[in-house]
């Protein structure tokens, strides 16, 4: 089996492999026939769910250590990538926002809150990790953002997101509720208040669409 995943990739390439063929690569190494299939089997057909598991989750099904760091380094370096090439775009639309965000926030198992601060031109002056929470909830205060848009200076506007681990995007009222608040401390502060985006796995919620 492992030769004819190499054949494979070497006529074809990585592409035509299945999601749990290209895991068996990363994890195969010294791993034993029985012991990698038992592992594969294991593993949720699920990349996103794939995505979220944690070092101890892995490792409990058999997977090393070392093949465990693996994975989620090879998760990582995706991450990196999609937020590599969103450096410089102009957030001049939600699918802008949401492909700035999503890499960052969709394979979280507790809440944050991120803030993109924007110059005149859209693009981004300055991104953070500002608040972070439980598996349903976070706080967040407003006052704080606001300090930061003046600390960093030349902020025209900002865009908030944040995760919702259950892959509901539907807003809590108190998503609600702080969205407001957010748009009347802005509104005081004299920045433009561009977007809440709610990330949830593969789907998500603006408050501006």
């Amino acid at each position: 089996m492992k030769k004819s995943v190499i054949n494979l990739v070497k006529e074809k390439g990585v592409r035509y492999l299945s999601d749990k063929e290209l895991v068996g690569i990363i994890i195969g190494g010294n791993t034993p026939g029985d012991s990698l299939n038992k592992s594969l089997i294991k593993l949720p057909d699920s990349l996103t769910e794939l995505a979220k598991m944690e070092l101890s989750d892995l490792e409990s099904i058999n997977i090393s250590t070392l093949k465990s760091v693996q994975i989620m380094a090879t998760f990582e370096l995706s991450k990196r990538k999609l937020e590599e090439e969103n450096e410089g775009v102009v957030l001049n639309s939600t699918q802008r926002a949401v492909n700035l965000f999503k890499p960052r926030l969709m394979d979280l198992k507790h809440e944050e809150f991120h803030v993109a601060f924007v110059g005149r031109k859209l693009k981004i002056i300055k991104y953070m990790e500002m608040f972070k929470g439980g598996t349903d909830a976070t706080t967040v205060d407003p006052k704080v953002i606001i300090k930061h848009a003046f600390s960093i200076g030349g902020v025209y506007g900002i865009l908030c997101a944040h995760n919702h681990p259950s892959e509901d995007p539907t807003p809590s009222e108190a998503d609600r509720k702080i969205t407001r608040k957010i748009q009347d401390i802005c509104n005081i502060a004299d920045i433009r208040f561009l977007d809440h985006i709610i990330i949830a796995g593969n789907k998500y919620y603006s408050f501006q669409s």
